[in-house]
């Protein structure tokens, strides 16, 4: 696991912020046990909570630099935000579509004085948190003002760029690489069970 530097929202170095990439985000004392999209949903309001990492898209998150101290934290399988839902001590964390960067979906990442991540909302700087520090499948994820408890306590590890990237869906036409006016298809525009795939120019 790399380790990068502590992240200071008023420094604009960019030597000094945590690096972009796609994470896995694992409670420190419980490494096994990773912040998780309830049911690899992808609809807004879905919930935050810990599961027992299983290297799905529902527990990597992309982290996006704000240039201003603060990271948007997205769920790879929803292309969402990770969401303060509500104000004050044990308000909800869940995903929701892109708000326009409202301070519900920005979060400072800093090291904590135990050498992990601390994870701070820019809304009342309240810190992500599991539910009473428990490390259990289900625990709920949500904020709570600094407690120094370990349920607060996370360690990120980078997951190395793969070739494989999840796309929208949609259509899309398949080229061969060499030759990007050559596609594949289906022969004869045929829609037969075991109709035969072919190359063909575009």
């Amino acid at each position: 696991m790399a380790i990068f530097p502590y992240v200071n929202a008023n420094v604009s170095s960019e030597e000094e912020k945590l690096e972009e990439g796609i994470y896995k985000i694992v409670l420190a004392t419980e490494p096994t046990q990773s912040l998780t999209v309830d049911g690899g949903k992808t609809s807004n309001g879905t919930n935050i909570h810990l599961w027992q990492y299983c290297n799905v898209q529902q527990q990597q998150f992309n982290l996006v630099y704000d240039g201003k101290g603060y990271y948007e934290i997205i769920p790879i399988n929803s292309g969402k935000r990770l969401d303060v839902a509500g104000w004050g001590n044990e308000a909800n964390v869940d995903q929701w579509e892109y708000n326009g960067g409202n301070d519900n979906q920005k979060w400072l990442i800093k090291k904590s004085d135990r050498g992990n991540y601390n994870i701070i909302s820019k809304r009342q700087e309240l810190y992500l948190d599991a539910f009473q520090s428990k490390m259990t499948n289900g625990t709920n994820i949500e904020v709570y003002e600094k407690s120094g408890g370990i349920g607060q306590e996370f360690k990120l590890e980078k997951i190395e760029t793969k070739s494989e990237r999840p796309i929208a869906d949609g259509e899309y036409s398949i080229n061969v690489n060499s030759n990007s006016n050559i596609v594949v298809e289906a022969a004869g525009s045929n829609t037969d069970n075991n109709g035969r795939i072919q190359i063909w120019k575009d």
